[in-house]
């Protein structure tokens, strides 16, 4: 699944000057980007993950990666240091995400987005649960679900029995 709608992002994600694509970046350069985003190799991928001047969707997808490879990853403190500042710095450009999708890709955000529930999950582990209560929230106010059957609501019901 995340195979085909990587496929469909890359295929349909139009740089929009408004968000300040590419802006000044040379070929090669915005390549070596791409080339990042999709390698599953964090020694390609943390170098540019402070990056701005990218396709917002293409960002997105790094710093998801890069959640996703560290979260796995977690027990090893520098690993889960770099996810907490992929996480935070997901939800920070998130806005923009949102809007890039909104106007490149079909008119909405994906309905997942699993670095959410990631760093909830991390922060409960290190019982920061107003943290993970907070990212919680973040999450339903873009209406984004966390794949579970309870979803967000659910999940920060379960997060307050903790505290």
């Amino acid at each position: 699944m995340l195979k085909l709608l990587l496929k469909l992002f890359r295929k349909n994600a139009a740089c929009k000057p408004s968000l300040k694509c590419n802006v000044g970046r040379s070929a090669n350069s915005h390549n070596s980007f791409k080339e990042a985003v999709y390698s599953a190799d964090l020694g390609k991928m943390v170098p540019v993950m402070m990056v701005e001047d990218v396709d917002p969707i293409d960002r997105h997808f790094l710093l998801q990666n890069i959640c996703q490879i560290t979260y796995k990853e977690r027990e090893n403190s520098e690993q889960r240091s770099l996810f907490y500042k992929a996480a935070q710095l997901h939800q920070a450009i998130f806005p923009i995400i949102v809007k890039a999708f909104k106007t490149g890709v079909g008119n909405s955000v994906p309905p997942s987005i699993p670095v959410f529930r990631l760093h909830a999950t991390v922060l409960v582990e290190d019982q920061k649960y107003h943290d993970a209560i907070g990212v919680c929230n973040f999450a339903l106010k873009y209406n984004v679900h966390d794949g579970t059957k309870s979803g967000f609501e659910g999940r920060i019901k379960r997060i307050k029995k903790k505290m």
